[in-house]
């Protein structure tokens, strides 16, 4: 590694010029037009970064917004779907498939911020390396992939707010008769639109971070059901290894673990550029561990299904429980604000991708951003009073549009950006990978008895 210092600032950013026009897809960091104290050049792989820079503790959010960001951002609707879906595929082997997940989605989600940080999105990166085409796939992917968690959040939020005003209702002895699941998404169709229609994503990030501690509240409850459950029992649980039907986590877990599109823009606002990696890290770290800590306590909790009056265990686990149940209506209210929180901002990243390719703008005027955000509101209202199946919705949107954005292209352009090729054994490493991606996709279709 060799190191260049730099004295003035016109030559700081005639050096940050040439380097962006020369190296087109490497991982530089904006400073804002602030002079940097020194830049690290590796002569091997040519790329740059930088190592210090004069507005680190000036500007942006700290790293623990940061991690926990990407952590609540990953963690909103899976986690009510997590035990449903481990029951399926067996607790040894959806713990495996979590951690095997965990560290398959950081690598892919670090290579999209790496190629994709100088770009407005990732797509741009795409696009530069497998022209038009390739960056249309991989932004109807993206899109789409998004569009199926704004539709499992709008399905969520309608069964938690159904259940807290009918046990508000309840108690207060009114009549409920009017109060429908259908009356509540409507409810939620109407109080989210205008906060969708906000033009500063900066403020979606920071909103974004109360909801760690709703997060940290369903965790806890689901947990503690576990517990419960486990010590009533007298540890007497059977437990199931590994089952057939492990196609509805393989799906869950690409969308579960994806954050990718939305990382670039949240690690930009970061105040140290020099720590996103680790970051990033840490943020899949936690959110890896609170989906094996839902994934076994839930298993535990939720096997015996007639314990909670149920014939089957329910795709969305908070489902189970009765409106009257005190410990689930504040796992139900905590479970709606959290998604409160996480709605805009994945509404504003949609909008974001769509407007820039469309218009050259992520902001084209007030009319475009009202009319995409009426489209999209009524999109998912639209199937949370129609087709209210998250757990289904979640798997089939993530294993399709996962193998393009969480396997497949983040690959292809790593492989194609890297000037001298890869080793045999590397190469061969994300060739797995991307059959994993498609193995998960066609399991989707494979009927299991």
């Amino acid at each position: 590694m060799t190191k260049l210092n730099i004295e003035t600032k016109e030559t700081k950013q005639s050096l940050l010029s040439e380097m962006a026009s020369s190296k087109g897809d490497e991982l530089v960091y904006k400073t804002d037009n602030k002079a940097l104290s020194s830049v690290a050049v590796d002569p091997i792989s040519h790329e740059y970064f930088l190592l210090k820079s004069a507005s680190v503790s000036e500007v942006g959010q700290p790293s623990i917004v940061t991690v926990f960001s990407i952590w609540n951002t990953m963690i909103g609707s899976s986690l009510v779907s997590i035990p449903w879906a481990v029951t399926e595929a067996g607790l040894v082997l959806g713990i495996f498939m979590i951690v095997a997940m965990a560290g398959i989605a950081y690598y892919t989600c670090w290579l999209t911020v790496k190629y994709g940080y100088r770009y407005d999105d990732f797509t741009d990166a795409v696009q530069k390396r497998f022209g038009n085409g390739a960056q249309r796939v991989t932004l109807f992917a993206s899109v789409l992939l998004l569009v199926g968690a704004l539709i499992a959040y709008h399905v969520l939020m309608r069964d938690a707010l159904f259940s807290i005003v009918a046990h508000v209702l309840t108690s207060s002895s009114q009549t409920i008769d009017l109060w429908t699941p259908t009356a509540a998404a409507l409810v939620i169709l109407a109080t989210l639109f205008p906060i969708t229609n906000l033009k500063n994503f900066s403020v979606f990030v920071k909103i974004n971070t109360i909801g760690v501690v709703f997060v940290a509240v369903i965790v806890g409850f689901i947990c503690y059901t576990g517990l419960t459950t486990f010590t009533e029992a007298g540890h007497d649980v059977e437990i199931s290894y590994a089952n057939q039907n492990w196609g509805p986590l393989a799906g869950m877990l690409s969308l579960s673990f994806f954050i990718h599109n939305a990382a670039i823009p949240i690690m930009k606002n970061q105040r140290d550029p020099s720590k996103n990696k680790r970051d990033l890290a840490l943020g899949y770290l936690f959110t890896a561990l609170s989906y094996i800590a839902v994934a076994v306590l839930g298993y535990f909790g939720f096997h015996d299904v007639h314990r909670f009056g149920k014939d089957k265990l329910t795709q969305n686990v908070l489902n189970m429980f009765s409106s009257n149940d005190v410990g689930a209506l504040i796992a139900r209210l905590s479970l709606f604000l959290q998604i409160v929180t996480v709605f805009p901002l994945l509404l504003s990243v949609i909008r974001r991708q769509v407007c820039t390719f469309f218009f050259a703008s992520e902001y084209p005027s007030a009319f475009h951003v009202f009319t995409f955000n009426s489209i999209m509101m009524l999109l998912t209202t639209s199937f949370a009073v129609f087709y209210p199946n998250v757990g289904s919705i979640l798997s089939y949107t993530g294993a399709l549009c996962g193998l393009i954005l969480v396997f497949a292209m983040p690959v292809a352009v790593h492989l194609k950006s890297v000037p001298e090729g890869v080793s045999t054994p590397s190469f061969l490493v994300h060739c797995v990978i991307v059959l994993i991606g498609l193995l998960f996709l066609v399991y989707q279709f494979v009927p299991v008895q």
